[in-house]
């Protein structure tokens, strides 16, 4: 047995409720450990001891390359457990795992001293999955680029159908274009839409806001995004805004009384402010984005600051209905912020949904504070698997690592995206391999957690580096006529079903393949991706999709749909 590999925290990613008096418990050995049987050894907290209690064997759920995790879930009617762990290994050598570390006995009668215990009696401990956002697909748009509803815009300064975008360029996008083009998202399954920001701002890229209550008018009034969000509920697609807290613009009336009266302003300290008023120019003499002079970081630990941003999210919750928000850079935004934010809209509307961004583990931020957050590890996965010529084994250990990264529910909310405005768009990155290309959407679709597509991918659109990330969308282009956007239309459609919304989910390589099952009741759906350079063999069952797949194969780069629907 190695000791040092052992891992168990009470109330942890190891241990948390399912809600109601349920318990998931989960133990981390070394992988391939010599164990003949692993139990969990438990009884109600406060119930008189029994020698014992209730020994329940725990089963292997998944590994990582590196690890083994043991699974149970418990439940007697009682939100309160205490237990130990039981670990037989193969010669029948019995080991006891508790707080106290390994041991050969264990002493029952003084369990109290070194038990685990989980006591969870409130309902608040627990954070299922948002049930109104389950099994959605996400869409993400940058408004000024999506679509165009009038070209003869005066501020239109730069062509629809450039390859060369700039941020402080204008190609007119707004709202009516997004309305105009609501069928047509929800023909390609979307349910719901991530906007970036829709705030007053100089730049195209709307990061640096100069109102927080405020719709850009190169977007359209207040009117047109009610419209646009009473008709895509109309089509149950939910909206999801882009907040900016960490900063705002220069331009914001708020920063601008701070530079014009300096300490007397009551908005000096609601930013960073090293002197009696901020310099107009580097070096600066305040904290900013990036050292970006035109976003002055907001000083969010500050009572006035904390209120007036909760004001902003009640807004538009209340005024326009949206339903949620990703929090830009929100990793550099307190936790007390977060936890005041949360519990402001929440009474709101109960429903809304926290995406925050944060591209490294976001663990110590999930459940109190966020929902779910841009899941860029998953990408990276996807994109070191085929840059380093990895073994497919190894692209199904970092994915089944990722999922047992944070509790179970918070794994079924993560943002799955391939491609975003702050990175190369996945097909660049492909480097045109479209077969690559949709088994990685394949793969994003089957994976537990919220799939986000980025306008334009779904017709393979190129586009490099910020800003060549940011083109406009090709509504002419001639992919929508063709096998790759019906392919991708397909594997989209797979989201829908309950398996996919709810069901288990294994992983696993089997050589060149990367399956991925997924088990709901009596439906039971298993996606075989052939990530190698030989034709392999199809898995038996009923085939709902192939795609360079038939008669019993999978060719190179293929896909496979299969299984059991009702």
């Amino acid at each position: 047995m190695d000791i040092a590999a052992l891992e168990h925290q009470s109330d942890s990613r190891y241990c948390y409720s399912l809600g109601g008096t349920k318990a998931r418990i989960v133990l981390r050995t070394a992988q391939d450990d010599d164990f003949a049987k692993v139990e969990i050894i438990w009884w109600d907290s406060w119930a008189a001891l029994q020698k014992g209690g209730f020994a329940t064997e725990m089963k292997k759920i998944r590994h990582d390359g590196v690890f083994d995790y043991f699974g149970v879930d418990i439940d007697n009617g009682d939100p309160a457990y205490s237990y130990v762990f039981r670990l037989t290994d193969k010669k029948g050598s019995v080991s006891f795992y508790s707080e106290s570390g390994v041991a050969k006995t264990y002493d029952f009668n003084n369990s109290f001293m070194d038990e685990f215990i989980f006591s969870f009696p409130n309902a608040a401990d627990a954070h299922p999955e948002n049930a109104e956002f389950e099994g959605r697909v996400f869409y993400q748009i940058f408004p000024e680029r999506f679509a165009l509803s009038n070209p003869r815009k005066t501020y239109i300064n730069q062509k629809w159908d450039t390859d060369k975008p700039d941020n402080l360029k204008f190609s007119g996008g707004d709202f009516q274009g997004v309305i105009s083009k609501l069928d047509y998202l929800r023909s390609l399954g979307v349910g719901a839409i991530y906007f970036n920001p829709i705030h007053p701002a100089s730049t195209a890229h709307g990061y640096d806001i100069e109102d927080y209550f405020g719709i850009n008018p190169h977007f359209g009034t207040a009117a047109d995004f009610h419209e646009l969000v009473e008709k895509a509920h109309a089509r149950n697609i939910k909206i999801v805004l882009d907040l900016v807290f960490n900063h705002s613009s220069n331009l914001n009336p708020l920063f601008q009384d701070a530079v014009k009266q300096g300490r007397k302003s009551p908005y000096w300290s609601w930013y960073f402010i090293d002197g009696d008023k901020p310099t107009t120019q580097k070096p600066l003499n305040y904290l900013s984005f990036a050292g970006v002079l035109t976003m002055p970081k907001i000083n969010t630990s500050n009572p006035e600051v904390q209120d007036y941003l909760g004001r902003v999210g009640e807004y538009w919750l209340r005024e326009f209905d949206v339903d949620g928000y990703r929090l830009d850079v929100s990793f550099e935004i307190s936790h007390a912020f977060w936890r005041h934010f949360r519990e402001r809209c929440l009474a709101v509307k109960p429903s809304c949904v926290f995406i925050g961004e944060d591209w490294l583990n976001s663990e110590s931020r999930l459940g109190e504070e966020w929902d779910s957050t841009m899941n860029y590890p998953f990408r990276l996965a996807l994109l070191r698997f085929k840059e380093e010529k990895h073994e497919v084994s190894w692209l199904a250990d970092r994915l089944n690592g990722l999922f047992m990264r944070y509790k179970e529910p918070y794994s079924r909310m993560m943002l799955n995206l391939l491609s975003s405005h702050d990175v190369p768009r996945w097909i660049a990155l492909c480097q045109g391999d479209r077969d690559y290309f949709l088994q990685s959407y394949a793969i994003a679709m089957f994976y537990p957690g919220w799939p986000c597509i980025y306008y334009g991918d779904e017709i393979f659109m190129e586009g490099g580096q910020d800003p060549f990330n940011r083109i406009a969308m090709k509504w002419e282009s001639p992919e929508f006529s063709k096998e790759g956007f019906e392919s991708f239309k397909s594997i989209v459609s797979f989201r829908q079903k309950e398996a996919l919304k709810k069901g288990d989910f294994a992983l696993e390589a089997k050589g060149s393949v990367l399956s991925l099952m997924r088990a709901y009741g009596s439906q039971k759906i298993t996606l075989a991706v052939n990530l190698g350079a030989r034709a392999v063999s199809l898995p038996a069952g009923k085939t709902l999709f192939a795609r360079k797949a038939g008669k019993g194969k999978i060719l190179p780069g293929g896909i496979a749909i299969f299984g059991k629907e009702k």
